[in-house]
């Protein structure tokens, strides 16, 4: 048996965030595995529950996060830095029996907390936008004449919670929103807000863990 070291790092893959299918038949998980000494090759797999081979979904892309399957079993929402200039997530959609996956968000806060309607039309989502975002409309979609600004420097602190983690919030306010599944981003076009990205929250105060109660009510 040979020892692990600290060479061996790069080599190891680990499962996460592992979902059950509708029909418990299939898992949906992340596959990570670092690719150097900071950053990680994130991407979305499923295998059967009875075993086998799993199959890579996703490209080696960006970062995937939080594969979630639609109620029929048909789809997987996740979230993703593919094709992004900076590290905001957005949402994409994916046929988990072929096809190609699509975006369906083009927003300034990231997104996180994917919860799917019953009826499977709909993503709520949670982002974290600032005022001045919300007022433009960029927690909407976004321009492509957007240039995000640099991170303050220094900060200034006018809240009692100001952090996560290692994660500031800078003036951010966490959201609830909602999408149409069946939305689409084109390449760099955002869509029309009014048929993309509905917001469900907009108060000066911080909301999370989106859940359905029934196809119309969040």
């Amino acid at each position: 048996m040979e020892r692990v070291t600290a060479a061996d790092y790069h080599d190891i893959a680990t499962p996460a965030d592992p979902r059950i299918s509708p029909d418990g038949d299939r898992v949906a998980f992340l596959r990570r595995q670092p690719t150097d000494d900071e950053e990680y090759e994130s991407t979305v797999y499923v295998v059967d529950i009875a075993g086998g081979d799993p199959r890579r979904l996703t490209l080696a892309e960006g970062s995937d996060a939080e594969p979630r399957w639609s109620p029929s079993g048909e789809r997987i929402a996740f979230t993703s830095t593919r094709g992004a200039d900076d590290d905001r997530q957005q949402l994409w959609v994916l046929p988990v029996d072929g096809g190609e996956a699509r975006r369906v968000t083009d927003v300034v806060g990231g997104v996180s907390e994917v919860a799917w309607s019953p009826d499977g039309e709909r993503i709520a989502f949670v982002q974290s936008p600032t005022a001045e975002d919300r007022e433009a409309d960029r927690d909407l979609s976004v321009s492509e004449e957007y240039e995000p600004e640099e991170r303050p420097d220094p900060r200034v602190v006018d809240r009692t919670v100001y952090r996560s983690g290692q994660r500031y919030f800078d003036g951010r306010r966490s959201g609830v929103y909602v999408v149409d599944a069946d939305a689409t981003v084109e390449g760099a076009a955002a869509p029309d807000p009014a048929e993309g990205v509905e917001r469900v929250t907009d108060r000066d105060a911080d909301f999370a863990a989106p859940d359905w109660g029934d196809a119309d009510t969040l």
